[in-house]
């Protein structure tokens, strides 16, 4: 499955074919690769600052290279794998319709999720808990236990699809 952007943000593009079991946890641990970026060019910047880089260059790559790239490829991965999530159900569903959820709504998050079932939205959240996981996990160990249990259940929803 190999889709652009711009395919992925229509709600039921027509190019979306679909996927068995094998293609989708193809697409899952893509996206969950894809997720890796922002905690990797923390780890970086962390271990590039213990060797006796100066603090402006570490701030410059942290900001570059986790918060542009890193949180993009985070948006592009949740982006994916809500189109993987909703194809594997349209497999599943073998022609009945599909009860789609609204997108997100809000003051600053308008329209960003793209249609999908409520399953593909918990779904596609898994490389963002992931990865915010890792970072928090860096920073405040605190934060692990509920971002522990939101992954939790999305594992738990995740498991309910692939049966």
């Amino acid at each position: 499955m190999s889709l652009t952007l711009a395919t992925i943000l229509t709600p039921v593009p027509a190019e979306l074919a679909p996927l068995d079991r094998r293609g989708f946890l193809r697409e899952w641990a893509l996206a969950m690769a894809l997720s890796f970026g922002l905690p990797l060019a923390l780890l970086i910047g962390a271990g590039g600052l213990a060797l006796g880089m100066a603090p402006w260059a570490v701030a410059i790559f942290i900001w570059g290279g986790g918060g542009l790239v890193g949180v993009v490829m985070q948006i592009y991965a949740m982006l994916r794998l809500n189109a993987a999530t909703l194809a594997h159900e349209i497999a599943l569903a073998k022609g009945a319709a599909l009860p789609l959820a609204p997108t997100l709504r809000g003051r600053f998050r308008k329209g960003f999720m793209p249609i999908g079932t409520a399953r593909s939205h918990v779904v596609s959240q898994m490389p963002l808990t992931f990865s915010w996981g890792l970072v928090f996990a860096g920073v405040a160990q605190w934060l692990v236990v509920p971002l522990a249990a939101l992954l939790i259940w999305q594992a738990i929803a995740l498991i309910k699809l692939l049966r």
